[in-house]
């Protein structure tokens, strides 16, 4: 029954398709430009969820400024426990459609979702990703990265040949449940 309630939520657009997960722990020098970079998304329909894990800087106080003026952002705060559990906190209190993972320090091309949904969506993935760019602090960037790593070296190669950053994944919410996903926190 409470499926069918949210299938009915979804229907009437009453919950976001795509819920951000943002990890946040002293954060104060970068939050608002990952904030910033979602709110320029040209798909609108998301909500952000920041968990705050027991920050000792103003990270909070930036959040709730910017919080202030959109509803669609939140912020949760937690005892820290490390990146792995705010991720688990958040996931806990998503209730999108599709899961975004984005990083304090990171932030998102603004066509990201519009893009992305609207392959995942066509194709019927669960999971799919995009390139990235390596942005300096001297605000420079270094050439797009990722558009070619095989499927062998995402799941083989993990670590030895490089990485996807976390933000360049979207996954279905209904995988990441069927399948009991969850950072490890050991």
């Amino acid at each position: 029954e409470s499926l069918n309630l949210l299938k009915i939520a979804i229907l009437f657009n009453v919950l976001p398709l795509v819920s951000i997960i943002t990890p946040c722990y002293n954060a104060a020098p970068f939050i608002s430009q990952a904030i910033e970079s979602v709110l320029a998304q040209s798909f609108g329909d998301w909500e952000m969820i920041i968990v705050d894990d027991g920050s000792t800087d103003n990270s909070v106080s930036i959040v709730q400024a910017i919080a202030s003026k959109d509803s669609r952002i939140r912020i949760i705060q937690k005892p820290n426990g490390g990146t792995a559990s705010a991720r688990n906190k958040g996931l806990e209190c998503a209730q999108g459609e599709y899961i975004q993972f984005l990083d304090a320090d990171d932030e998102l091309a603004a066509d990201k979702f519009e893009k992305q949904l609207a392959i995942m969506e066509a194709l019927h993935l669960d999971i799919s990703y995009t390139d990235y760019r390596n942005l300096n602090a001297d605000g420079s960037t270094e050439g797009i990265q990722g558009l070619n790593e095989s499927l062998f070296h995402l799941l083989f190669g993990w670590g030895i040949w490089g990485t996807l950053p976390m933000h360049c994944y979207l996954y279905a919410y209904k995988f990441i449940q069927t399948n009991n996903l969850a950072f490890s926190t050991t």
